[in-house]
């Protein structure tokens, strides 16, 4: 879609593709590298492999635990699209539903004199099922309206949506309402319980505010450490959060109210984590540089997934509708979905210089977003949108047939999109 003709701009309350402390440092991943075949290079290989627990496949086996069935869907139709001018980023996104999806960042217009006041810019993304409509979520500095880059979004409704920056604001469906979480930093992520009741922003320094009321009083977490908080998600009365740097450095913790207790974190070859998502008891999903996987908070190591060597990507962001319906994101475009049997990425919509850096996904439609880089001095923001096409598998439907179904529906789509690419270029 083209930015100009398909986004619709509106201010604050006006109204709102192609195919598929610190801890210890963790050694970078393995790389592979040709070495004569020799009884030592073999010994080694199998005690590698051994320790990893697992093989080098595409379809990597699962945990002790049986695992969930193969009933989702891969195929997907994807859209990619740049919104704002030059000096545009997008940080965040959540999907409501199929037609109400959240992304947010600092979205330059294209209107040249528009570009030189940045009260003019904008910070939110709406999809409303057929567009994305720009709006400005306010904030109040000094008893007077401003605008800022928001970090983070999450909504669970229309009327209840959660806006990240400095501050907190809210939005009700009516007005919005800004509260000063304590202590203040940039909230790079947030999670709601169900109804509303808790609240948590993880942000930078170590940082976690907590709210039992709404939003309407916030105390400060106290962590243990001073790491950048990444992410957080909660499910079935859990809420985890991850926090790491570049250098090798993680914190995993579990929260509870307004405390936090440090995890077990033996993850082969870390280096960085940015995701978490999980199904409770079931199923924990660890991004970064790497797929770390679990079947519970007490497991004493945690998986390394090679699919990551078949991306050959810094994967930033997982969210999933199940655990057998998860999809990562991250370095180059590059998107990947779990189908509860096999990893499947869509390597026709990658593209070296985006950088998605959240993902979010609601029944059938996926959002991940983030920045392409064009050179250094200029970028845009970059939106990712995944429409799933079909109907589900039916449970024991084997994952092979479902993987030449997909590649067969999707080399018609990639056909079909490399001819209209190639029409919209030649009436240029």
């Amino acid at each position: 879609m083209s930015s100009a003709s398909r986004v619709v701009r509106k201010h604050d309350e006006d109204s709102a593709s192609k195919y598929d402390g610190h801890h210890d440092c963790n050694p970078s991943p393995v790389r592979r590298r040709s070495a004569e075949m020799g009884t030592g290079l073999v010994i080694f290989a199998l005690t590698f492999f051994g320790l990893c627990g697992f093989s080098p496949s595409r379809t990597a086996p699962r945990r002790n635990s049986a695992p969930p069935p193969d009933t989702s869907s891969g195929n997907i139709r994807w859209t990619v699209d740049t919104l704002g001018a030059d000096g545009s980023t997008l940080f965040d996104c959540c999907v409501v539903n199929d037609s109400l999806a959240y992304a947010v960042g600092w979205i330059m217009p294209h209107d040249s004199a528009a570009q030189s006041h940045s009260l003019d810019w904008y910070n939110t993304a709406v999809w409303n099922g057929s567009k994305w409509t720009l709006i400005q979520v306010p904030v109040y500095f000094n008893n007077r309206k401003t605008f800022s880059p928001v970090h983070s979004v999450f909504a669970r409704r229309s009327n209840d949506v959660w806006f990240g920056m400095y501050y907190m604001v809210h939005w009700n469906g009516r007005r919005y309402s800004q509260s000063d979480p304590y202590p203040r930093s940039f909230e790079n992520k947030i999670w709601e319980s169900d109804r509303g009741s808790r609240v948590y922003a993880v942000g930078d320094y170590g940082m976690i505010s907590y709210s039992p009321d709404r939003g309407k009083s916030w105390d400060p977490v106290r962590t243990g450490t001073s790491l950048q908080f990444r992410d957080v998600q909660g499910a079935g009365g859990q809420v985890i959060a991850i926090a790491s740097d570049n250098s090798g450095d993680e914190c995993l913790v579990s929260l509870k109210g307004d405390s936090a207790v440090q995890l077990n974190d033996t993850f082969p070859f870390v280096r960085s984590l940015t995701g978490v998502w999980f199904v409770p008891n079931e199923s924990y999903f660890l991004v970064g540089s790497g797929i770390y996987e679990a079947s519970g908070l007490n497991s004493k190591t945690w998986r390394f997934d090679p699919f990551i060597w078949h991306l050959n990507r810094y994967e930033a962001a997982v969210r999933g509708n199940a655990a057998n319906d998860v999809f990562i994101a991250g370095e180059g475009g590059s998107i990947a979905h779990w189908n509860g049997a096999t990893w499947r990425s869509y390597h026709s919509i990658e593209n070296a210089p985006d950088q998605l850096r959240a993902v979010s996904v609601k029944g059938n439609l996926v959002v991940a977003v983030g920045q392409r880089y064009y050179n250094n001095l200029r970028n845009c923001g970059v939106i990712y949108m995944g429409f799933r096409t079909g109907v589900p598998l039916k449970k024991g439907l084997p994952a092979v047939g479902h993987s030449l179904k997909v590649d067969q529906e999707n080399t018609l789509h990639d056909a079909a999109s490399l001819a209209a690419n190639r029409t919209k270029k030649e009436q240029k």
